[in-house]
């Protein structure tokens, strides 16, 4: 006894095709995904926080003291100047194939 079985897969085949040539250029979704990131950055550094929700460390007394001996007004723990000094610093960077992070002094 011999079973045979056909299957037309050439939808199959052209399903598959579009799926593989949209996603063959990445580039939009890196960049979108790498402005996430910038934002995420931003509101952690707002927050106070690293990205993964961790507090930063309070100051300790003897950085309050050169603070206030160096006139720095208030603001978060990073902050000095008013500036958000390092919260720009961390650049995101995005292509068809891969997504970097670097720090930088741009």
């Amino acid at each position: 006894m011999k079973i045979e079985i056909k299957y037309d897969d050439r939808e199959v085949r052209k399903a598959l095709e579009r799926l593989r040539k949209a996603g063959a250029d990445m580039e939009p979704v890196m960049r979108e995904i790498a402005g996430h990131l910038v934002d995420g950055d931003h509101e952690a550094f707002e927050r106070q926080e690293s990205p993964d929700g961790t507090p930063w460390a309070p100051l300790k007394p003897s950085t309050k003291k050169e603070r206030r001996r160096k006139r720095y007004r208030g603001g978060p723990v990073l902050e000095r100047s008013g500036d958000p000094e390092l919260a720009d610093v961390f650049r995101w960077a995005a292509d068809a194939a891969e997504l970097t992070g670097a720090r930088s002094r741009a």
